[in-house]
């Protein structure tokens, strides 16, 4: 998959997770797309992408946000 591909997807999940978690729960969202630029970069992270066909998705949520299980399970009543 072209990067500009990979690249519309994590946007599409990105969306999902903006529609799913309340603004007020949601702290950041950063999306890691192939490796680090550089060694330093790699070293102190703690990403599992291991070359260029790689990405994650992080999310942080803020304090006194709701289990966070109910998010993966689709349960956020």
């Amino acid at each position: 998959m072209r990067i500009e591909e990979t690249e519309q997807r994590f946007a599409q999940v990105e969306q999902v997770i903006r529609e799913t978690v309340p603004p007020q729960e949601l702290d950041i969202v950063l999306d890691n797309i192939g490796l680090p630029y550089s060694g330093l970069s790699l070293a102190l992270s703690d990403s599992a992408t291991i070359g260029s066909l790689d990405g994650e998705i992080l999310v942080s949520l803020k304090q006194n946000h709701r289990p966070t299980q109910n998010y993966v399970e689709g349960t956020t009543q």
